[in-house]
């Protein structure tokens, strides 16, 4: 009995020292054993032929190497897509949320930039007027 790289079980059925050549002309396993198995045919490396075929009635896959069907795959990239998508929209919140408190704090600086600036414009302009207050006594005193 030859085992598979899938596990099965084959059986010999013969043994010949011509080369076998399978319907599409190709030489199988060295030409030296004709093996058959009970479900499909076979590649040159042990791998299934279906023939152009479809599988059907698969069920969803339970181990690592299990086949998947389409619907299970659509129905896993719709999942992770709906997840990705709230957590793009979660990112997306806090994102804006951040964006706000930064937008808040850089208008809060700009409106207390703005009342030092008024500030000493008021106290530059009171300065100004003062200084031509003192300037016009002197000129009266120097008058005198």
């Amino acid at each position: 009995m030859t085992i598979d790289k899938f596990g099965r079980h084959l059986n010999v059925v013969g043994s010949t020292h011509q080369t076998i050549v399978d319907k599409f002309g190709r030489h199988l396993r060295g030409g030296t054993e004709e093996i058959h198995s009970s479900f499909l045919p076979h590649t040159l490396d042990g791998n299934y032929d279906v023939g152009g075929k479809r599988l059907c009635n698969i069920k969803d896959p339970k181990d690592k190497q299990d086949c998947a069907t389409k619907n299970y795959v659509t129905k896993q990239v719709e999942i992770v897509g709906s997840r990705g998508n709230v957590l793009l929209v979660l990112l997306e919140n806090k994102t804006n949320a951040r964006l706000q408190s930064l937008e808040d704090k850089i208008n809060d600086s700009e409106r207390r930039l703005k009342l030092k600036q008024d500030f000493l414009e008021n106290g530059l302009n009171n300065i100004q007027h003062q200084l031509s207050l003192l300037q016009k006594r002197i000129e009266d005193l120097e008058k005198k």
